[in-house]
Parts: C-alpha cells; sequence; structure tokens
C-alpha cells in the first residue's frame, strides 16, 4: 500500500499548529494537520485567554484577511484594573507583587478558545485530520520522513513538525532526554455567567475587575471576566457561535456566547485528592 506524501505533516491541531496549517496554505506550500482527538474538550478550550502583541501579529501573518478581521471583530472584551483583597473584601496594598502583565499584552482583549479555535479551523476542511493518533515517526534515506498512527496509517513528508502540546509524543521521540518537570501544583477553575453572578448578588469586586483575594490563610484565588458582543458573533454565521461539537458535552463550561466570570485557584498535588480522581470530576 502505497503511503501518501504531503510537504508539511503537523502532528496537534491546538491553536499552533492550526495557525501553522492556515499561514502554510496561505502561502501556497502543501500541509495537513493530524489530530488525536475527534472533539476538542480539554478543559482550557471552554475558557478565554488574554493575547500579546506578538500573537496578533503571527494571526495577521498567518490568516487570510477576511478571518484576520473576523478575529478582531470576535474579541471580547476583559477587565483592565487589577484589585487585591483580604478574605473580608478590604483592599490590600499591591505594592511589592510582580508587576502585572508584560508590556505587549492587551489586557483589555479577551480571547475566547472556542471562538479562536474555530477561525483556525475555517477553510482547512481538506487539511484538518482528526481520529490520527501519533505513535512514532521514520526517518528516510532520501530525507523524508514517515510518521505513523495507532490505526495503522501512516504519511509520508519532507519536515513533520510536532506542535502536539506539553506532552508531545514527536519530542519524546527526537529529545527522549528532555522530560517534563511536574511542579507539584494543581489549579481548579470555574465559571459563572454575568447574569447568575448578579442574580446571586456576587460584588461587582469580582466580576469589574481582575480580582486577587488573599487570605491570611489558605490558597489565593484570582477571579476575572470575559464579556462577549452576541451581535459581532451573529455576523459570521458558524463562527463564534456554539459549537456543535460541544453540543452533546452538558454543563456551561463550552458555552461560546454568553459573558461570564471565571476564577480559578492552585493546592499542592493530592492536597484535594489524588490526581487520578480530580481528572474524572465532571465539568458542569
Amino acid at each position: 500500500m502505497s503511503i501518501p506524501f504531503v510537504d508539511i505533516a503537523i502532528i496537534g491541531g491546538g491553536p499552533g499548529g492550526l495557525a501553522l496549517a492556515q499561514g502554510l496554505k496561505k502561502n501556497g506550500i502543501d500541509t495537513a494537520v493530524f489530530e488525536r482527538d475527534p472533539v476538542r474538550a480539554d478543559y482550557v478550550q471552554g475558557f478565554r485567554m488574554r493575547i500579546r502583541q506578538r500573537g496578533i501579529d503571527a494571526l495577521q501573518a498567518n490568516l487570510p484577511a477576511h478571518l484576520y478581521e473576523i478575529f478582531l471583530d470576535t474579541l471580547g472584551l476583559a477587565p483592565t484594573e487589577n484589585l487585591a483583597l483580604d478574605e473580608q473584601f478590604n483592599r490590600l496594598d499591591d505594592a511589592g507583587r510582580s508587576g502585572g502583565e508584560p508590556e505587549d499584552t492587551h489586557i483589555e482583549k479577551s480571547v475566547s478558545r472556542i471562538t479562536l479555535r474555530q477561525i483556525l479551523l475555517s477553510g482547512l476542511d481538506h487539511i484538518f485530520q482528526t481520529g490520527k493518533h501519533f505513535c512514532h515517526y521514520e526517518l528516510q534515506p532520501d530525507g523524508t520522513v514517515i510518521a505513523h498512527f495507532v490505526d495503522g496509517s501512516a504519511v509520508r513528508a519532507n519536515l513533520l513538525v510536532g506542535a502536539d502540546g506539553a506532552g508531545s509524543a514527536v519530542r519524546r521521540q527526537l529529545l527522549p532526554d528532555l522530560t517534563s518537570i511536574d511542579t507539584g501544583v494543581r489549579r481548579l477553575a470555574g465559571k459563572i455567567t454575568l447574569q447568575d453572578a448578579e442574580r446571586h448578588g456576587v460584588s461587582p469586586f469580582l466580576t469589574d475587575f481582575n480580582t486577587h483575594i488573599r487570605p491570611r490563610d489558605g490558597r489565593t484565588l484570582m477571579i476575572t471576566s470575559h464579556r462577549v458582543d452576541p451581535a459581532a458573533y451573529a455576523r459570521h454565521g458558524l463562527i463564534g457561535g456554539e459549537d456543535p461539537s460541544h453540543s452533546n458535552i452538558s454543563g456551561f463550561h463550552f458555552n461560546n456566547t454568553t459573558s461570564y466570570a471565571w476564577w480559578n485557584t492552585a493546592y499542592d498535588a493530592n492536597e484535594l485528592g489524588p490526581d487520578e480522581a480530580l481528572e474524572n470530576l465532571g465539568i458542569m
């Protein structure tokens, strides 16, 4: 059986792999993206992120003009002011704390990971393949490389790109001595709609600022918000709307059209329970 060929094969369909694919396509370079999971439903997918100028520049360079304009139009808003409180909601002097966001971070821009993924996938129908669990590669005498997948399929390429995250299987084979270091920290996070927050009497301190609650005892809690413009979403069809791939997942976590506040706090490993138990907690 002949092995299909592509100039550049990208392992991993996260933001990095998809942005690279968009840029290669834009410049007429033959490429394909191979993603393990049919649906991207890791927990971070349901949250927003901030973006730095170099990220905006990279998107502008790699995306076709119409998709870059959609990216700008569907950006959400995040608070721009920071607030530090104790557990009694008394303001704390924040002097001496590490000085906020890096200079090139647009702290007012709030990027939905789901919307960003919808944008990055646009136009990649014949390039993006799911259900492709990479297992190993083989270098060939002619300088090409063959990537093998768990389902028995393979692809040959001039260049293989490992964009498969911190646990990259490509990296494990290429650089087996380069390992990830467990910091011993486990982070919990959640979100609530701004409408529900108001209904339950949640203080604006927790929805209108980037708030750090620093109790005398216990763990620090960070809370911020993501505000969306439904009118902007409505202008772009499926982009910015509820992602059909999440329709069978219950709860609010993967909602993509409602403004919300989100919180996160960190604990030591095994402080709340073993990793296996935490990983199996349901998403609400």
